[in-house]
């Protein structure tokens, strides 16, 4: 490689290492379990919609529904306290 394609390829990775995280809603459900993605509610069930796809959660199973919230954030926030 030259140097420049080193010098590149450096770059790139300090772009992404620095890029801030993406921001998605956040189902918690009844069991526990965190689901995060693109949610919609639909009467009485959500859609979230992944990387992997859509799934429907019906709505009895959620105990609570936080817009714009990642996981990691919601871990950072949990040990601060």
């Amino acid at each position: 490689m030259t140097t420049r394609a080193i010098l590149v390829c450096l770059a790139a990775v300090a772009f992404l290492i620095a890029a801030p995280a993406a921001h998605a809603d956040i189902l918690e459900l009844k069991d526990g379990r965190l689901v995060e993605g693109t949610v919609v509610k639909d009467g009485e069930s959500y859609f979230v919609t992944d990387r992997y796809g859509v799934v429907e959660i019906a709505a009895e199973d959620v105990t609570s529904f936080e817009q714009g919230v990642s996981v990691d954030d919601r871990i950072q926030a949990f040990l601060a306290k």
